[in-house]
């Protein structure tokens, strides 16, 4: 299995349909009435196959170069994924999701997450941009955001369909400039 160590706990492995399709699944659907007001994929996994389906979906665009979409994995453990959505070849720019089982949440593993999903982008894809866009509402995401150094660049009206609501989004972005400068401190 491929996996990016952030450190003696944490690491970022790439998906293995077969392999992690149940336990995947199983974490989504046991935390499925939290996941569902922030994620719009949710309602619409209802079996493991479902599960398996999108993975494999994310390791095909992986090997063709379009994404990067990794499991957040705690001593072993899922409790989450974080990745680029999509790489954008001409602005040398990607969007980045990301999302954590509320049992793993408050333990500073998305920020560890995100700051090496950042540095694989900026280091190794050569990426100039990152963006992520962040439910207005959802606090903690937002906050994960600006703590990594991302820009508030405004809102995006009507950004998501999520449980028969349009909801607003908040565009950040990070420069590579803006992260090196970070990085030095």
């Amino acid at each position: 299995m491929f996996s990016y160590a952030i450190d003696d706990h944490l690491a970022l492995t790439l998906p293995r349909p077969a392999a992690d399709a149940q336990k995947m699944f199983t974490l989504i659907d046991d935390n499925r009435a939290d996941l569902a007001q922030w994620l719009r994929f949710v309602p619409r996994l209802k079996v493991v196959a479902d599960e398996q389906r999108i993975l494999t979906t994310m390791l095909q665009a992986y090997g063709n170069g379009d994404a990067l979409t990794t499991i957040i994995r705690l001593d072993g453990r899922a409790v989450g994924m974080i990745g680029y959505n999509h790489f954008y070849a001409s602005t040398h720019s990607a969007d980045i999701g990301y999302w954590l089982a509320p049992a793993a949440r408050g333990q500073n593993i998305m920020h560890r997450a995100l700051a090496a999903m950042l540095t694989i982008g900026f280091q190794e894809y050569d990426l100039h941009k990152a963006e992520v866009v962040v439910l207005k509402e959802n606090e903690p995401s937002n906050q994960v955001a600006l703590h990594a150094g991302f820009h508030l660049d405004g809102r995006l009206r009507a950004a998501e369909y999520i449980r028969g609501k349009y909801r607003d989004g908040n565009l950040y972005s990070l420069l590579q400039p803006e992260w090196s400068r970070k990085q030095a401190q």
